[in-house]
């Protein structure tokens, strides 16, 4: 009986971490290009060296036409430094990432960024619900329940286009090719 209940717990996790590694930005991506066309310049503040994985997933989701600017932050009290570096590089909006261990979606350091952001006008979206109560503008994955959750009244100076859902239906083809990555360190 034993044996079943570790062999099934096993199998329940190696599951779990599939579809933890799934990446779930294709919706989210999609969206964005809907309803921003024009915005080519996506913002992320990580650990880079950890969260390099997640990036790829983003920058295969949001494709050729994308370029993503990341800020490598290695600590938290580098977050204001990571910040202003990255309205240094004027990005269109920025991503949150889940599983970075000094930034992830769900902290208290990402819901100082994207009201830092929000207050330059800086729009910030997800993949999580936790990120609406951040001022994320919107959010759509796995952690939505697949429900595309958009901000009524966004924080701050930021003045964008707001998705309308059917903005999830629109088609969106990525013809595979990933978005580019350019690295900012914070020393």
């Amino acid at each position: 009986m034993s044996t079943i209940i570790r062999t099934f717990g096993f199998t329940t996790l190696a599951l779990a971490g599939l579809s933890i590694h799934a990446g779930d930005f294709a919706p989210l991506m999609r969206v964005a290009r809907n309803t921003w066309p024009e915005k080519t310049t996506i913002g992320v503040l990580c650990d880079y060296t950890r969260s390099a994985g997640e990036v790829q997933e983003l920058a295969e989701a949001a494709g050729p036409a994308t370029s993503i600017r990341v800020v490598d932050i290695q600590r938290r009290d580098q977050l204001i430094q990571g910040v202003r570096c990255m309205l240094e590089h004027k990005p269109d909006y920025v991503v949150l990432l889940t599983r970075d261990h000094v930034l992830p979606d769900y902290s208290l350091e990402a819901t100082q960024a994207v009201r830092y952001l929000a207050s330059f006008g800086v729009p910030t979206i997800s993949t999580a619900s936790v990120a609406m109560k951040q001022g994320a503008v919107f959010a759509l994955g796995d952690r939505t329940r697949g429900e595309l959750l958009v901000c009524k009244q966004p924080i701050g100076t930021i003045s964008v286009a707001l998705p309308e859902p059917q903005s999830f239906m629109a088609s969106y083809s990525n013809p595979g090719t990933p978005a580019s990555i350019q690295v900012a360190s914070i020393r």
